[in-house]
């Protein structure tokens, strides 16, 4: 059966084993006839019956055993796996999706096919780091949405379309509900009706069974699909999500990162409340934060409503600190005051106004009126000030008042 039935290229398959995932790759482990020539990365039509997929033999996973050659072949051009040079985007419009995944196709040699991102555009800068997969960019920039390689070979992002399996396109030979594990006879050895999103129809399962990922195993004259049928849209795959789980228990020991939160109040003592503004990161509105500025010996009064960052020492759940603060343009940036060098003493600016009394409520200033300033050094001696009666807020009478104007100060510090 498999001599006509399966093949690569122009040679003959023996045994293959096809993983079509909900999210990522496809990829074929596939055992030759013979030691037909298959260099490294070429690319390569695997053709299952009538279907048709295209992919390229992954390098160092191609070889010959006993007369047997036998390979890895995955979608596309098998190189969503690769890391790429850093690169950074700017645009102060916003980065547009489209611009970073074009890149990571044409720096890869892979074809994009649909894209429909969660978001066209993803921020005013985008920073591409080395040493991160192409694949971990793509999901990065797309916000989530499941994307995958299709059997032409071409990448797409969006969510697949649901659709309803013929009844008649394939035997439904065994179900796992515990599992939600289903082995599918395929009628007519043609497995292009088997799709990623399509529902099993069968009276003996009780509930919904919509395949994520399916393998198909073809070896000797026997053909099978086993489809994982757990999970949602977003879900990557059987293993893929198991793997993710082990990931995430590791993880859960630790808190990384820098979250966005908003200030709710500040208290006497300094510390913060603090609200979370992205609910999806998972973590709490805090109260009681302390702050841990990068400037030593300052101490900023915030203004309800600045949008700051919190972290965790060294992960530690049990010690969070507010450690960022926004720049110019983001809310609150200006702080209610700003203590330097624990100073309790207020600091005046270059162009502030000062205002003195010169007299009680009652009294009458003569004019004009004499000073003496006192000291040594250039400038010092009598000058004559002439008083003006002006509002004081908080006054009820207009009060005598000197009025001026600070003009110098130190340039080395601005407050």
């Amino acid at each position: 059966m498999t001599d006509a039935f399966a093949t690569l290229g122009n040679a003959r398959v023996r045994r293959l084993s096809l993983t079509v995932p909900n999210i990522g790759v496809w990829c074929a482990d596939v055992d030759l006839m013979d030691d037909a020539a298959l260099v490294d990365g070429a690319r390569v039509d695997l053709r299952i019956g009538p279907t048709l997929w295209r992919g390229t033999v992954s390098p160092g996973e191609n070889g010959v055993f006993a007369a047997t050659r036998k390979c890895m072949v995955k979608g596309g051009a098998g190189a969503w796996s690769s890391t790429l040079a850093p690169k950074h985007y700017h645009n102060d419009f916003g980065v547009r999706a489209a611009e970073v995944v074009t890149d990571l196709c044409r720096e890869t040699g892979e074809t994009l096919g649909s894209f429909v991102p969660a978001a066209e555009r993803i921020g005013v800068d985008y920073v591409r780091a080395e040493g991160i997969t192409a694949a971990g960019s793509l999901a990065d920039v797309i916000g989530g949405v499941p994307w995958w390689v299709d059997q032409a070979g071409a990448t797409n992002v969006g969510t697949r379309p649901a659709t309803q399996l013929d009844p008649g396109a394939y035997e439904l030979l065994a179900y796992d509900p515990r599992l939600r594990m289903a082995t599918l006879g395929v009628n007519a050895s043609n497995v292009g009706p088997i799709a990623i999103g399509a529902t099993l129809v069968d009276p003996r399962i009780d509930r919904s069974a919509v395949i994520r990922e399916y393998t198909v195993e073809l070896e000797e004259d026997r053909l099978r699909v086993n489809a994982y049928c757990g999970g949602d849209e977003l879900t990557a795959g059987n293993l893929a999500q198991l793997m993710t789980s082990i990931v995430k228990r590791i993880m859960d020991e630790r808190l990384l990162g820098r979250f966005k939160y908003r200030v709710v109040n500040m208290r006497t003592d300094g510390r913060v409340d603090l609200q979370a503004v992205n609910k999806s990161s998972g973590v709490p509105d805090l109260r009681y934060v302390s702050a841990w500025p990068g400037v030593a010996g300052t101490h900023a009064e915030l203004t309800p409503g600045a949008e700051v960052l919190v972290e965790f020492i060294e992960g530690d759940r049990a010690q969070p600190i507010l450690t960022g603060f926004g720049g110019k343009q983001a809310p609150g940036f200006v702080p209610v005051g700003i203590v330097v060098g624990g100073s309790t003493h207020a600091a005046a600016r270059v162009g502030d106004v000062v205002a003195s009394k010169a007299y009680a409520p009652d009294v009458v200033p003569p004019t004009p009126q004499t000073i003496t300033l006192a000291g040594g050094g250039a400038g010092n001696g009598t000058y004559t000030f002439t008083f003006s009666p002006v509002p004081v807020p908080g006054e009820i009478d207009p009060q005598a008042v000197l009025l001026g104007t600070i003009v110098t100060g130190s340039p080395l510090v601005k407050l």
